[in-house]
């Protein structure tokens, strides 16, 4: 099933509706209103994630399953990357320190809006992203972050990512952009 696709903006118009809809899913799928509250939690996150970075924006905000396999969408149009911020992008350090996002969902608000903005690298130091030189897909993954950041012993951002209730709460984080659209999905199990 799929909830509405609905459009919210950075005023957070429509976004109760969106809200409602997508709390809604989860509760009739998994006959669990505790199930629910968790996914709408996860959905405010990811829009204030995105408001509190992106400035003026609007979007395309959804949720669907398949059995008790959820997703929320929050889709955007990308301005096109120009190549030297893909080759910025494909220079970002994996150190795990980050000196102006102070946690991880700051650190995904910002590398969402790279992507949307097309802007400078500097915002997001902290990531391995992946990139299809062919297609100019850009993609980031919760769970790739936290396997190189475990196999490289970087307790600062193992201790970030531990205090972190999305991060520990979701299966998967995923940011990318592709066909000139930026889209973060989150990813859970109940």
């Amino acid at each position: 099933m799929k909830t509405d696709v609905i459009t919210v903006d950075n005023k957070g118009d429509s976004l109760q509706l969106a809200l409602n809809r997508i709390e809604g899913l989860a509760n009739s799928v998994t006959k669990s209103d505790k199930n629910g509250h968790y996914l709408r939690l996860m959905a405010e996150e990811l829009f204030g994630i995105v408001s509190a970075n992106a400035g003026d924006f609007t979007a395309k905000f959804w949720a669907e399953n398949q059995n008790r396999d959820f997703r929320i969408v929050l889709e955007a149009d990308a301005k096109e990357l120009p190549d030297e911020a893909k080759k910025d992008l494909l220079s970002i350090s994996s150190t795990g320190e980050n000196s102006e996002d102070q946690g991880i969902m700051d650190k995904i608000g910002s590398l969402f809006c790279f992507f949307a903005k097309g802007g400078n690298a500097a915002n997001v130091k902290t990531f391995d992203c992946g990139y299809n030189e062919s297609s100019g897909d850009i993609s980031w993954s919760l769970k790739d972050y936290k396997s190189t950041i475990k196999n490289k012993n970087l307790d600062a951002s193992l201790e970030e990512l531990s205090k972190s209730v999305i991060a520990n709460i979701v299966d998967d984080i995923k940011v990318g952009v592709k066909d000139k659209k930026v889209k973060i999905e989150i990813f859970k199990t109940f």
